[in-house]
């Protein structure tokens, strides 16, 4: 961004301005308009010295279509590309930070609490003090052949006693942490349970429907049963009678079997 400004800056300033004298005020113009159009103040009525009567009233300077021309490429660079690849960056780096934000809290915490541990409790210039101090405790430590248990900050070197108590501490969080994990896993399984049981219900329902459904089709088939046979039933009583009349009645049958009887 800031090569962009500039190279515009130096543009703009050697169109608008080619008759000025050397000063360090010409550095602070050609950042200044530029720098302000990134946040959007454009300058509308000075963009093209041939419109700016009031600042040029001789009319157009020379090469007058350059800044235009520098400023249509500068705010495309700024606007499009730079300022949203700027917010891209920040919006990568919290999506990388964040699920990493506690570990790094508690190493700048550690960082902190270290650095005051370090520190003097005497502010200065009594800190002095506190040096001299630290400088005989160790050269009593070193007189004793110790010199490499001897803690200059955080507690690091510890006794029999306190490695004992340090070890139980340690077997007390793992159990804690078993207990934790076996309870979230009994959890998570009595809710597959839940989740089954709930699934075998619904099942049950649609068996039920389809039970249902079937009794009904059942005796819808045996309606039509029962109406085919009584169909069939009248067919035979009708065949009887045809015959029967055909005995009695010369040419019944021809007349019974014709076309327009059918």
């Amino acid at each position: 961004m800031f090569i962009v400004t500039a190279c515009f800056g130096v543009i703009r300033q050697a169109v608008h301005f080619q008759n000025e004298e050397w000063s360090w005020f010409m550095l602070r113009s050609v950042f200044f308009y530029p720098y302000w159009m990134i946040y959007g103040e454009i300058f509308k009525e000075e963009i093209d010295t041939c419109t700016d009567i009031d600042n040029y009233p001789g009319g157009c300077t020379y090469g007058s279509w350059v800044s235009p021309l520098a400023m249509f490429v500068f705010l495309l660079v700024i606007f499009i590309l730079l300022v949203n690849l700027l917010i891209a960056r920040f919006n990568a780096t919290c999506i990388r930070v964040i699920p990493r934000v506690r570990e790094i809290w508690k190493y700048q915490r550690y960082n902190v609490i270290l650095k005051y541990k370090l520190s003097s409790l005497l502010p200065p210039p009594l800190a002095v003090f506190s040096l001299i101090y630290q400088g005989i405790k160790y050269l009593i430590w070193k007189c004793r052949g110790r010199e490499d248990f001897c803690d200059h900050g955080l507690k690091i070197y510890l006794t029999d006693e306190e490695k004992d108590k340090l070890h139980e501490f340690e077997l007390q969080c793992l159990e804690d942490y078993v207990r934790h994990k076996e309870n979230k896993l009994q959890t998570s399984a009595n809710k597959r349970i839940s989740a089954i049981s709930e699934r075998v219900t619904e099942i049950s329902a649609q068996m039920d429907d389809v039970t249902v459904q079937e009794k009904s089709f059942r005796h819808t088939l045996q309606l039509a049963d029962q109406g085919v046979s009584k169909l069939e039933e009248i067919f035979l009583k009708n065949h009887e009678i045809v015959k029967l009349m055909g005995h009695m009645v010369p040419g019944f049958d021809e007349f019974a079997q014709s076309p327009s009887r059918q």
